[in-house]
């Protein structure tokens, strides 16, 4: 997921997720998610190095399961 995928405002936040032959979707996030997001963006701003939301130690991008995982213990 790239930084530039994912729109957070005050009251309205949205990812673009990307399908088969690279379909873009808008998906909107609720409240509770873009509550996540943001303190996670805060805390971790500096440890972002690249143009994905959320590094792996392997390489540049997690998988999608890494990134359900970050955002449940994050929630927790």
């Amino acid at each position: 997921m790239k930084l530039s995928d994912v729109q957070i405002h005050e009251r309205s936040g949205w990812i673009y997720i990307y399908g088969k032959d690279n379909k873009q979707r808008k998906v909107d996030l609720n409240k509770s998610i873009r509550k996540v997001l943001k303190q996670y963006k805060k805390e971790y701003q500096g440890d972002l190095k690249g143009e994905y939301l959320f590094d792996s130690q392997r390489s540049n991008q997690v998988t999608t399961r890494g990134v359900q995982h970050i955002i449940e213990n994050y929630a927790t």
